[in-house]
């Protein structure tokens, strides 16, 4: 996979578009990535796996994790990375927007996931749809999940570096995350997981068994099994005496039910017999009572025909009744017109009062009616001065504001210059420290290299590990991470002097802006214009008088429409009153006309007098009707008895005929029948004893079901246990080779570990015979350095002049550094390899200069050559500003006044 064109927009520190074309570097090689400390360079390789994977280098960061927190809505973050693989060309892109929800009002996140293929300049879509396709798409073509991409296209050179001096504990730290070896280890402890918990479930099992056992009372499954055995014999002698009990019972039962039957057919005749005598006892006493019944019958007639008589006499005063209540009827008809004629003359008198009233109110309403019309006649006067006092205020408040803002101004100027003037001084006074430290490091060069010098480590020129007379000299010179310190410091005032710089002209123009903004307004108040106070003023007594206005011109048609209800009201009210004189003569002449009907009754007894004579007669009637009911009533209920007398005796003697009959059929069982109370009580011991012969049977049962189901577990857990025992020993084995237990005295994550950096060794030292022209191999060493470390993942190196294994810490800074760029290739091969991928014709390597003395660094330039002569495009990311005169292509990473990042490419 080789790099064609890489855009971004809006993602990381990138705001603005950016677009690298890497074709531009196939001349040459190799090109370097410079830039500030945090400027944006790595963002470069971040978009670029972006593209391809929907996350940063490392699968550590998406979407929300990249996008510029500066960049509008509006503007959408996107990636595009343009690459070539095996002969053919592939465009990846990556796009976020941002939409207003019509609904809601909240903005959405919409994203777009596509890649192409290109073929001569033209773009055709190969597939687009969720984020895992594409992320899919990629994988498939390099062979290379996110995480494996980030460690063979970007090798952190410090890192290999570490793995290379790094003892063989740390070493495999190292490995392990690189290679994502973890699952060997893993695979251990769950190995060792699965032994214990074999372990754990054979003593359960065993446990188990055991506790059965002794419930059972039973020592091991043989004596268990004669148990159930003895048990089962218990049982079936039991159930033998329990069938033989049960028969003895069931024929005392038969024979107790047939004395209890015995007895109650005897108790039956008895009752019988009884009944009857009772019955024809109650016959007798009725049949003697029966002469009086035809007597009362006789007296319940005569006193009906009184009756008769009485209610023909309340006929006659009902008739009588009727034509007083007509009289009197009229009488209080006539009564009633009278005070309806009266009412109906006060409610015309009333009606003529409320149409003067309603003429009155009419008057005032056309008074107010004229005042509101008078109102609304004014009012469009009366807003547009209301509209021109407020013009005139809001121009004197904008006039006051500008006031206000020109003073700021001046304030923010003064402030800025000051800063500026702070900013500079301490710009300048750093420039002077660093020029006067350079200026001592070229006039004393040894005694630069005197202050690096540390206690055995090897001089840079000679190789001793001895220093008896470092260099001296003048002037005291800052160590190369103290003077790096200081460069960095100079170089963030400078930022920080331009930047104050910056504000104070902003400033400069924003209190020109002011000026001239608040002559214009002065200019638009007029000559002399008002106090803001008295044009407030003026401002509400205009709006009083205009809403005093307004709410009268508001009442004008509620004052027309009440006139209209008022004169509707008067005219009403004089149809009332007419109607109600109407009334009131009608009235008169209807009365007339029934104290004449009234006088036409003649001369009769008066109401009172009839409905006394009426109640009389009523009275008389209800007491002869009620001594005839009485009667017959009495010679009905003496009937009724003396029949029901006889049908209770035929009853009765019926009821004694069927006992008898019973009695004399039943089949004793018997010669002699026993007693009762002692048949009873023998039934009751036979239950007794049978319910004491079930009681222990079922008790026997139970424990030889439990016994059973005692023995059937155990048999089965015996089972269980054999097949776990095996497992058991087979994972318990694997558990302790893995955890080291085996020959080698390796556990199995050192052991692949080991395998694995060898094959990363015989890679590697294809680059390092390379690098050191043939001198130097590296090699695992055949034991640890010491008890305590892991074997198998020790390095050292072995010298092609002495033939002889050297120690890394032996190497020269340069030489480490050759051997861990070395080590650096080497893994990244082989990671492709076990990931299947294509090969990578461009890899970039992350910082790891800035420590580099001026030789150790030419050493790398040339090693870099060499290998970019391979054929690799080698891109190196630093921030080291001597790289940028050795490696003349690079992309130039700066970062604007408001901290946004660009990125050029220069030849």
């Amino acid at each position: 996979m080789k790099p064609l064109r890489l855009s971004a927009q809006a993602f990381g520190p990138y705001l603005e578009r950016v677009e690298i074309d890497f074709t531009k570097f196939y001349e040459t090689g190799l090109f370097l990535i410079t830039g500030p400390t945090g400027g944006g360079k790595t963002s470069l390789l971040d978009a670029a796996s972006f593209a391809l994977y929907c996350k940063a280098t490392g699968g550590r960061r998406d979407f929300a994790g990249m996008r510029c927190m500066s960049a509008p809505p509006e503007l959408p973050t996107e990636v595009e990375f343009d690459f070539t693989l095996q002969g053919r060309a592939y465009r990846f892109r990556r796009s976020r927007s941002y939409k207003t929800n019509r609904r809601t009002k909240e903005l959405q996140a919409q994203e777009s996931h596509q890649c192409f293929t290109l073929e001569n300049g033209e773009a055709h879509l190969l597939e687009s749809g969720a984020e895992s396709a594409i992320r899919r798409r990629a994988e498939s073509l390099l062979h290379l999940t996110c995480e494996q991409f980030s460690q063979v296209a970007v090798l952190p050179q410090g890192e290999f570096l570490r793995l290379l001096r790094a003892g063989s504990q740390e070493k495999g730290e190292i490995l392990r995350t690189l290679f994502s070896a973890g699952i060997w280890k893993d695979l251990r402890d769950r190995l060792q997981e699965r032994s214990k918990a074999l372990e754990e479930e054979t003593r359960r099992l065993s446990d188990m068994a055991l506790t059965l056992l002794r419930q059972a009372q039973a020592d091991t499954p043989e004596r268990l099994a004669q148990m159930v055995e003895e048990q089962g014999r218990r049982v079936q002698a039991l159930g033998q005496e329990a069938g033989e009990a049960e028969k003895r019972l069931a024929g005392s039962e038969k024979l107790l039910r047939a004395r209890e039957e015995l007895a109650l057919l005897e108790d039956a005749k008895a009752q019988a017999l009884r009944q009857r005598d009772g019955a024809r006892e109650r016959l007798s006493r009725w049949e003697k009572a029966a002469p009086l019944i035809q007597e009362r019958r006789g007296q319940a007639e005569a006193l009906r025909r009184q009756a008769v008589a009485v209610a023909q006499k309340e006929t006659q005063l009902r008739e009588q009744i009727s034509q007083a209540q007509q009289a009197e009827n009229a009488r209080a008809e006539a009564q009633a017109a009278a005070r309806a004629q009266a009412e109906q003359e006060a409610q015309a008198a009333r009606l003529g009062k409320q149409a003067a009233e309603t003429a009155r109110r009419m008057e005032a309403g056309r008074r107010f009616e004229v005042q509101y019309r008078q109102a609304a006649d004014i009012l469009p006067s009366l807003v547009a001065k209301r509209a021109s006092l407020e013009k005139r205020l809001a121009s004197l408040e904008e006039w006051e504001k500008r006031r206000v803002a020109l003073e700021k101004a001046r304030q923010a100027l003064a402030l800025a210059e000051k800063e500026a003037g702070e900013t500079e001084a301490a710009a300048h006074a750093l420039s002077r420290q660093l020029e006067g430290q350079d200026t001592l490091r070229r006039r004393n060069a040894a005694l630069e290299l005197a202050q690096a010098l540390g206690e055995s480590a090897p001089c840079p020129v000679c190789g001793s590990r001895h220093h008896p007379a470092p260099a001296c000299g003048a002037g005291s010179a800052l160590d190369a991470k103290a003077l790096e310190n200081l460069r960095d410091a100079e170089k963030k005032a400078r930022a920080a002097a331009q930047a104050t710089a910056a504000r104070m002209q902003a400033g400069r123009q924003a209190l020109g802006q002011a000026q001239e903004a608040f002559e214009e307004q002065r200019s638009a108040c007029g000559p002399q214009p008002p106090s803001l106070e008295e044009a407030a003023q003026a401002l509400a007594a205009a709006k009083a008088e205009e809403a005093k206005a307004q709410q009268d011109a508001k009442l004008l048609p509620a004052a027309r429409q009440k006139l209209e209800k008022l004169q509707k009201e008067r005219e009403h009210l004089a149809k009332e009153e007419a109607a109600a004189r109407e009334r009131s003569s009608a009235l008169g002449a209807k009365a007339a006309e029934l104290e004449r009907r009234a006088k036409e009754t003649g001369d009769i007894p008066s109401l009172p007098e009839l409905s006394r004579q009426a109640e009389e007669n009523r009275l008389a009637y209800g007491e002869l009707e009620k001594q005839g009911a009485a009667l017959l009533q009495e010679a009905q209920g003496t009937a009724a008895e003396l029949e029901r007398a006889g049908e209770a005796f035929a009853l009765a003697e019926g009821a004694l005929k069927k006992a008898e009959q019973d009695l004399a059929g039943f089949a004793a069982p018997w010669q002699q029948p026993p007693e009762l109370p002692a048949l009873r009580q023998q039934v009751q011991a036979l239950h007794q004893a049978r319910l004491e012969l079930s009681q222990q049977l079922g008790e026997a049962s139970s424990q030889l079901r439990g016994q059973k189901a005692a023995l059937e577990q155990v048999i089965g857990m015996q089972g269980k246990l054999e097949a776990l025992s095996a497992a058991y020993s087979r994972v318990a084995r694997l558990a302790r080779s893995a955890a080291g237990n085996n020959p080698l005295k390796m556990p199995i994550l050192q052991y692949v570990l080991s395998i694995t950096l060898d094959q990363v060794l015989v890679s590697a030292n294809r680059f390092f015979a390379i690098l050191s022209r043939g001198r130097y191999a590296l090699r695992l060493m055949e034991s640890p350095k010491s008890g305590k470390a892991y074997g198998g993942l020790d390095l050292e190196v072995l010298d092609g002049a002495s033939m002889l294994p050297r120690s890394i810490e032996t190497l020269s800074g340069g030489e480490q550094f050759l051997a861990s760029l070395a080590l650096a290739f080497g893994l990244s091969d082989v990671v492709q390899a076990h990931a299947g991928a294509v090969g990578l014709e461009a890899i970039f390597i992350d910082e790891g200069f800035g420590s580099l003395d001026s030789d150790t660094l030419d050493t790398a330039m040339r090693a870099l050559a060499t290998l970019q002569a391979g054929g690799r495009l080698i891109g190196v990311i630093s921030h080291v500003s001597e790289l940028q005169g050795r490696i003349p292509s690079r992309i130039q990473v700066s970062r604007d006044a408001l901290g946004f990042s660009h990125a050029h490419v220069r030849l």
